[in-house]
C-alpha cells in the first residue's frame, strides 16, 4: 500500500514503491494511488511522475529529481525558482508549469477545468488542423502549448514567442481560442454542436476548416477546397472577423482578381451563409452532370459561356432559398443555375 496505516507523529506515513525509472506503467500506478493524497505530502518520485505524465514535460525530469524533493517544495516555487531549479528558460514552458501548479493549489478557482485535460499533442495534432494552421505545428510542439497555456496566450505571445507574424493568422488563433473558451474547453459539448451542422449550413461559428472546405465543395468550388489547410480560415473567422470578406477568401484560395465572375459568385454565397439564409444539404450532389459541366466551364475558363445558360442579371435569393445564384451589374455576365442542382 502506498498510504500506510502506521503513523509518525500522528500523521499517516506515505510510502512509495520502487520501480524502474523508465516504467511509465509504474508511474501511472503511483499517481493513481495518490489521487486522494494532497500534493503537499508527495515525495520526489511522485513529483517527477506528475511532471512527466500529467504536465508532459519529461525533458525536465532529471532537474526536478535533483532539486525538488517533495510536493511541498514544488508548490512553493516562484517563477525564479522554476527557472533556477529546472533550468527552464523558455517563457512558455515556465508559464505552462506555473499554470499547472496553480490548478493544484486552488482547484476550486479553476475557470476552465476541461482545459487541463488537453495536452500539447491534442493542440498540435487536432486543434491546429481544425483551424487551418498546420504550418505552426512545429513551434506549438516546441513550446509544449497545452489547453491551459493556450487559454493564456495573448497576441503578443503569439507573435513574439510562437513566431506567428501573419496578422490574419494571429486573429485566426485568437478567435479559435475564444471559441474553445465559449464552450469551456469541453470537447464533447463542442463536438455535439458541430455534429448538428455537419450537413446543414448553420451554426457557422463552430465550423472547422474541414467543414468550411465541405461548404466550398457544395457551392461548386471543389477545386479550391484543399487550399484551406494553411489558410487560418474557420467558422469563427467567417462570423467574427470584421476583416473577412470575399477578397480574403479569394486570396487564401489563390483566386486572382481577374476572375470577377467567380469572385462575385463567392461573394453572394458568403452573404447567404453569414445571413443564415442558406440551409443547403452539403452531402447532396448535383443530379445533372450537364449542368455541373456548364458551371465548371463558366468558372474555370471565363469564356465560351454555353447558350443553355441564361445571360441576365437577377436578385439575390431570399433566406431559405436553396438555389446558388450570382448578383451582377448590367455590364457583367450573370449565370443562373437550374433549381434541380440542389434538389
Amino acid at each position: 500500500a502506498v498510504v500506510s496505516t502506521q503513523s509518525t507523529g500522528g500523521r499517516p506515513r506515505i510510502q512509495f514503491p520502487l520501480f524502474s525509472e523508465d516504467s511509465e506503467r509504474e508511474k501511472r500506478k503511483l499517481l493513481e494511488s495518490l489521487s486522494n493524497v494532497p500534493m503537499v505530502r508527495w515525495k520526489s518520485e511522485a513529483v517527477v511522475a506528475w511532471l512527466e505524465l500529467v504536465v508532459k514535460m519529461p525533458m525536465y525530469s532529471k532537474a526536478c529529481s535533483d532539486n525538488v524533493k517533495s510536493g511541498k517544495v514544488l508548490l512553493s516555487l516562484s517563477d525564479n525558482d522554476i527557472q533556477t531549479g529546472f533550468g527552464m528558460t523558455n517563457p512558455l514552458h515556465k508559464r505552462k508549469l506555473r499554470l499547472a501548479l496553480e490548478d493544484v493549489r486552488s482547484p476550486d478557482s479553476v475557470t476552465y477545468p476541461c482545459a487541463g485535460k488537453l495536452d500539447h499533442q491534442w493542440v498540435v495534432e487536432e486543434w491546429l488542423p481544425s483551424i487551418g494552421l498546420n504550418q505552426y505545428k512545429g513551434t506549438f510542439r516546441e513550446n509544449l502549448v497545452d489547453g491551459r497555456l493556450l487559454n493564456s496566450l495573448t497576441k503578443k505571445d503569439i507573435e513574439r514567442n510562437l513566431n506567428v507574424a501573419d496578422k490574419s493568422h494571429q486573429v485566426s488563433l485568437m478567435l479559435g481560442i475564444e471559441l474553445l473558451a465559449k464552450y469551456n474547453y469541453d470537447l464533447e459539448l463542442l463536438g455535439e454542436k458541430r455534429l448538428g451542422c455537419q450537413t446543414i449550413d448553420r451554426d457557422v461559428e463552430v465550423w472547422t476548416t474541414a467543414r468550411c472546405a465541405e461548404w466550398l465543395i457544395s457551392v461548386d468550388l471543389k477545386e479550391y477546397a484543399n487550399k484551406l489547410s494553411y489558410s487560418g480560415i474557420h467558422g469563427a473567422v467567417i462570423v467574427h472577423d470584421k476583416e473577412f470578406n470575399v477578397d480574403v477568401l479569394a486570396s487564401a484560395l489563390g483566386i486572382p482578381v481577374q476572375r470577377k465572375v467567380l469572385r462575385r459568385h463567392m461573394e453572394q454565397e458568403i452573404i447567404v451563409l453569414k445571413s443564415g439564409g442558406s440551409r443547403r444539404q452539403t452531402v447532396n450532389k448535383p443530379k445533372s452532370g450537364r449542368i455541373k459541366d456548364q458551371i465548371s466551364r463558366a468558372f474555370t475558363k471565363q469564356q465560351d459561356v454555353s447558350e443553355q445558360l441564361q445571360l441576365k442579371a437577377f436578385k439575390a435569393p431570399e433566406p431559405g432559398n436553396h438555389h446558388s445564384v450570382l448578383k451582377s451589374d448590367p455590364d457583367s455576365i450573370s449565370i443562373k443555375f437550374d433549381p434541380e442542382i440542389y434538389a
